[in-house]
């Protein structure tokens, strides 16, 4: 079974220091309990003091499932031809 990447191209997860630190920012809320990051999130809104708004509720919403989004995008992006974007393939979906 052959990978979708070759062994000379770079991973498109992790590819520089910074993108590191991102992914490991976005997906952090799926290693620590779900207590410990909404303790801290109902902290940090109190003393934001948007504990009780509209914002805050948006806010605690994407916070929360942001890193279930980056962890389907990532899984879905493993198997994506690089070599649209590198050569500027057209698809039928380009326009």
């Amino acid at each position: 079974m052959s990978s979708a990447w070759p062994a000379h191209s770079p991973s498109p997860v992790a590819t520089s220091q910074g993108k590191t630190l991102l992914l490991g920012v976005a997906l952090s809320p799926l290693v620590a309990p779900m207590v410990v990051i909404g303790l801290g999130l109902l902290q940090a809104l109190v003393w934001l003091r948007l504990n009780q708004s509209i914002l805050g509720l948006v806010l605690r919403h994407v916070l929360i499932t942001l890193a279930y989004v980056v962890r389907a995008l990532l899984a879905g992006l493993v198997h994506f031809d690089q070599n649209v974007f590198r050569h500027g393939i057209r698809t039928p979906f380009s326009g």
